[in-house]
């Protein structure tokens, strides 16, 4: 038997696989393997897109091929983006995304113009549903309250209490009433937070310099409503010139108004002494009819030489010229001329001060006056068609007894003068006075009734050059100081003259080239040098400064320069004329004048301000992006070497991985030579250009649940991060950790032939989940504490499972541990423990826990409870408790008359405060504080405080507590002050719940002022200065107690608002509670106090 052998060629057939599908970023795949590893021939992967993204196109199902490729791998994701979000003014968004492509999780940021405060939540993110969440924000507008007026002081250019409010920015002027002037800022504004700055401007009562004494005489001044009143009073023999008493005959008074002296010209005359006058003077009208005008300068002398002789003669006949008369200054006006009359004169001349000296004066004119009066002539008829006026001037020599008092005489003397033209009044009446002139019929014209007017301008003294007639006499006296004598007075000498000699008929001129300030100057030192062309001051006048550089003046004597034109300036200081005005440098231009032509600042300088003659240089490091800058913020950071960016400054951008950059300030990087790279972006040199690629991984010695993530595949400065399916974790890594990184020599950072990551399931740390009382695992189901199993649960006998039944061991991605979840936390329950269902509540409604065992009661806006009424149920036993007797129903609330508050405050005091008076006084101390400091500005008058009771005893002191004391040198506290009292604030009657809220914050904020006032000391000034010191309850210097509200008769407090609730029918209140109506008594209405007997 031959044994045969056969030889076989055996067959392996090679398994087809498909290589793990790749994942781009956002999409992501389940149901295969992750790289590296394969998957089998008929293996299909399920795409999907990660948070924010959705999917956009291709299948969402790849399978492996029996040649080894995936199918449909063409799926791919957009990213979910949110519309634009819109902000309307004043409110202002800024958002991170581009204009229009807000992705998941971009944000946007609001916030508010100036002027206005944000509320509600200031940051909006795009979600991953594609909406905004979060858009509660809305600006509201900041408002100052208008400022209090105190008086003198009051304010212009905003709301006047109370008027309402003013806007951030608003500003208000500040002025003070007439005889007041101001001290501190005169402009307030509204401030960002609702205050006003510059508020303590106050008015302070205006004083004028003191007037100079006059020489032999004295001011008698007077002050009423805030105005001073002075006037100057001579002694017997003494006087001051008429024409500077700023009137005809009586003294005006030197007037201090606004902390100026009005009717001041000049300065307070000297009284000089008196002196007799040679002659008095009379002026004298008569009136006439002519039947030719008496145009022409020969007719006007022959009336005048004719005149002149007529009266005369008439004149030397009376018994009143026994001293000598005469007349002077004839004058002819031809047609009407119409002077006051007597009546008239009487009265302009009255309204001044006089003195017995100007009564005597009065006395004669009365006289006259009354005279004239009773002598008035019937009206004649006009038969002539010319009319013209003879005036002229009466003269009468004043010589009087040398022992007789000049005042008197001289008063004497003007009645005889008055007499004298009397008798010219009765002669002008019977045609005596009219003059005969060859071819001219003349009759005697009346004006006004009268023939003649002798009344216009007095009687005057003849008074030698450099005297004029006094205030209160018909006597002379010298021109004072700093005037002349012209035209019958004393006037100031003109701007440019002075006259230091008193008596005077002119001025004397200032040197060539100076000038007075002012009329009247009295001494050559009031002669100043004049300021030329080019030059200012206050007074035109020296001292005098240059016009500054940027304005001219052309004049002399100038008081302010003129400005350049906008965008103009001169060179230098003192220029005269516009044309030394040339046209600025801009910002961003130098020359060396800083005017035109001017040159652009270089490259890396710049100039904020015009007219300059040199350009700032950027600080070290920075550069402009062009010539011709104008601020520090156009100076950027020079791009540092490994960086760059297109203007070569900041912001600028890492030189990208395979380029470098070896200097400052450069536009662009240089890329690394031919097959080498660097390892990281921002290479600043070319020695960082080295070899670009690392060997391949051995991804497929992997298992499948381990996934690599690579940067960009081998190359240099790549990195490679080893990932683990959710609720696996990382075993058999190397000492470098779960990432690879391509170094610069073309090798990994670990030896990747000995590296094997393995991902092993995670497990939860307990067997079992954390069971519920009488609650146990139920062995039907197979049970597991690893990653992804479940264990599910049974209840014992007589009880009823709530919530989940199942446990499952999850993963938290974030904090990377295992735990036990529940889909609804469980819970055994007793079968004869559940209680019935709470009936539903009118006007509210039930807000219980996860079991339902302990509810409250919820009522809706504007409803409530009483206060003594329950709203927390809790079910016990299958028992409710309370019980649950009948329908529970919210009542409609209204507020309550006010809130109070009462607070106590608690002093050591070193004073005794035990004493009765002490005590009161402390009493209406607090009461004032508390009134004037806080009631009107929080509570706008709606605030009061109450029952202030304040007690005081003395304090105990233990021997340590002494000792203690002395040695640290501290005030001993013997007595000890306690300070009671309440806030109450009314309500109003259409009051909501915010607005009650409003005024509970009011409430607050001044007890938080008064706490604050009463530590810092501001508060002992109301309680008579008293030394104390705060003894802090709580480390609050103020104990505040409950805020509570009053109701009104028949209503009682609410539970949960300070509001009140109407005690319901068959009921009434008493003490601030509802009780029911006795047996034998009703109520048919709410809200009452009170029930009703029965009538029989």
């Amino acid at each position: 038997m031959h044994a045969s052998f056969y030889t076989f060629d055996v067959f392996y057939p090679t398994v087809i696989s498909c290589d793990s599908l790749q994942e781009v970023f956002p999409a992501y795949h389940s149901g295969c393997n992750k790289a590296p590893g394969t998957d089998p021939i008929g293996a299909s992967c399920q795409w999907y897109c990660g948070t924010g993204y959705f999917h956009s196109g291709g299948s969402n199902v790849s399978t492996c091929q029996p040649d080894g490729t995936w199918d449909y791998t063409d799926f791919t994701c957009e990213a979910i983006t949110c519309s634009t979000l819109t902000a309307t003014s004043p409110a202002v968004l800024e958002c991170s995304g581009s204009e229009g492509q807000y992705s998941f999780g971009t944000s946007c940021q609001w916030s508010c113009d100036s002027g206005y405060r944000g509320i509600g939540s200031d940051i909006s993110t795009c979600l991953a549903d594609g909406t905004w969440d979060k858009q509660d924000f809305v600006c509201e507008e900041i408002t100052c309250a208008s400022l209090v007026e105190p008086h003198p002081s009051y304010h212009t250019g905003c709301n006047k209490p109370p008027d309402g409010t003013d806007e951030v920015g608003a500003s208000c002027q500040w002025h003070c009433r007439s005889g007041f002037y101001g001290t501190g800022t005169n402009t307030s504004t509204c401030l960002p937070d609702g205050t006003w700055d510059n508020a303590n401007y106050s008015c302070q009562v205006v004083q004028c310099e003191p007037l100079d004494i006059p020489n032999n005489g004295a001011m008698v001044c007077d002050i009423t409503a805030n105005v001073k009143f002075c006037y100057i009073n001579c002694r017997d023999d003494f006087d001051i010139p008429r024409s500077v008493s700023r009137d005809d005959d009586f003294q005006q008074p030197y007037v201090c108004r606004n902390g100026d002296w009005e009717n001041s010209e000049y300065k307070v005359p000297d009284c000089e002494g008196t002196r007799r006058p040679s002659h008095l003077l009379g002026s004298v009208d008569l009136y006439y009819y002519s039947d030719a005008p008496c145009n022409g300068e020969n007719i006007i002398q022959e009336i005048e030489a004719n005149f002149e002789a007529l009266i005369l003669d008439s004149i030397y006949s009376t018994e009143y010229c026994e001293g000598g008369c005469g007349v002077k200054n004839v004058e002819v006006f031809c047609g009407s001329r119409r002077r006051r009359n007597a009546e008239s004169n009487i009265n302009w001349r009255m309204h001044g001060k006089t003195t017995i000296k100007d009564q005597k004066r009065l006395d004669a004119l009365l006289r006259h006056t009354m005279r004239q009066k009773g002598s008035k002539t019937k009206q004649v008829k006009r038969n002539s068609p010319y009319e013209f006026t003879v005036s002229f001037d009466i003269t009468m020599t004043f010589n009087p007894d040398p022992d007789s008092d000049l005042v008197d005489a001289s008063w004497d003397a003007v009645d005889n003068l008055y007499y004298m033209m009397d008798e010219l009044y009765v002669m002008a009446e019977n045609d005596q006075l009219v003059p005969d002139v060859d071819g001219m019929e003349i009759d005697t014209r009346l004006q006004d009734g009268y023939p003649i007017n002798y009344w216009d301008d007095e009687v005057s003294p003849e008074c030698d050059p450099g005297y004029v007639e006094a205030t209160g006499s018909l006597l002379c006296t010298a021109c004072f100081l700093g005037t002349y004598n012209v035209n019958g007075g004393c006037e100031g000498c003109p701007i440019g003259t002075y006259q230091d000699e008193k008596a005077q008929i002119e001025c004397k001129l200032c040197p060539e080239g100076m000038s007075t300030l002012r009329t009247g100057s009295q001494n050559i030192t009031d002669c100043k040098t004049i300021c030329h062309p080019g030059q200012y001051s206050t007074t035109g006048l020296a001292p005098c400064t240059e016009c500054s550089v940027g304005s001219y003046q052309p004049l002399t004597r100038s008081t302010e320069c003129i400005l350049c034109p906008d965008g103009q300036s001169t060179v230098q200081s003192g220029c005269q004329s516009q044309d030394n005005c040339e046209d600025m440098c801009l910002p961003g231009e130098i020359s060396s004048t800083g005017v035109v032509p001017c040159t652009a600042c270089s490259r890396g300088s710049y100039q904020p301000d015009q007219m300059a003659t040199e350009c700032l240089a950027c600080p070290v490091g920075q550069n402009t992006t062009q010539e011709g800058s104008q601020f520090l913020s156009d100076c950027k950071e020079q791009c540092l070497p490994g960086f760059w960016s297109s203007t070569g400054l900041t912001p600028c951008s890492e030189c990208e991985i395979n380029s470098y950059q070896t200097e400052s300030g450069q536009t662009e990087c240089t890329s690394c030579p031919d097959n080498t790279g660097t390892i990281e972006t921002g290479a600043n040199s070319a020695s960082q250009c080295v070899v670009t690629h690392c060997s391949a991984l051995p991804v497929d010695e992997f298992t499948n649940e381990v996934s690599v993530r690579c940067t960009d595949s081998n190359s240099v400065g790549s990195s490679c991060t080893f990932l683990c399916q959710e609720g696996y974790e990382m075993t058999g890594i190397s000492e470098h950790g779960e990432t690879l990184v391509c170094l610069g020599d073309g090798t990994w950072n670990i030896n990747v032939t000995s590296f094997e990551p393995i991902c092993e399931v995670k497990s939860c740390e307990t067997a079992f989940p954390p069971l519920p009382a009488h609650a146990r695992v139920d062995t039907r189901y197979p049970c597991s504490n690893q990653y992804g199993s479940s264990c599910k649960i049974v209840c014992e006998d007589r009880t009823v499972l709530r919530g989940s039944s199942q446990a499952t061991c999850d993963y938290d991605s974030v904090t990377e541990q295992t735990y036990w979840s529940w889909d609804q936390e469980p819970y055994c329950l007793g079968k004869d423990q559940t209680c019935p269902s709470l009936p539903r509540p009118q006007n509210g409604f039930w807000s219980c826990n996860q079991r339902g065992s302990v509810c409250n009661l919820r009522c809706l806006e504007g409803k409530d409870v009483r206060k003594s009424e329950e709203t927390q149920y809790i079910c016990s036993n299958g028992v409710w408790a309370p019980s649950v007797s009948s329908v529970i129903a919210c009542k409609q609330t209204t507020p309550g008359k006010d809130i109070k508050q009462t607070n106590d405050a608690n002093f050591n005091s070193v004073d005794n405060c035990t004493d009765v008076e002490v005590l009161q006084r402390i009493r209406e101390g607090v009461v004032t504080y508390l009134n004037s400091t806080f009631f009107g500005e929080t509570c706008q008058d709606k605030c009061v405080v109450q029952d202030v009771e304040v007690s005081c005893e003395e304090n105990t002191e233990s021997d340590r507590r002494r000792r203690r004391r002395r040695k640290r040198q501290e005030p001993p506290n013997v007595f000890k002050m306690e300070v009671c009292f309440t806030l109450k604030k009314k309500v109003n009657e259409t009051a909501t719940n915010d607005d009650i809220a409003d005024d509970v914050e009011a409430i607050s904020f001044i007890t938080q002022k008064i706490s604050r006032e009463i530590q810092d000391g501001t508060f002992n000034a109301y309680i008579g200065g008293m030394s104390i010191a705060s003894i802090p309850v709580n480390g609050s210097p103020l104990e505040t107690g409950e805020i509570v509200q009053t109701c009104p008769g028949g209503y009682s407090k609410a539970a949960s608002t300070l509001t009140c609730i109407a005690c319901d029918v068959n009921t009434y209140e008493t003490n601030g509670e509802c009780h029911s109506c006795p047996s034998n008594q009703y109520q048919p209405q709410e809200g009452q106090t009170s029930c009703i007997v029965p009538q029989n």
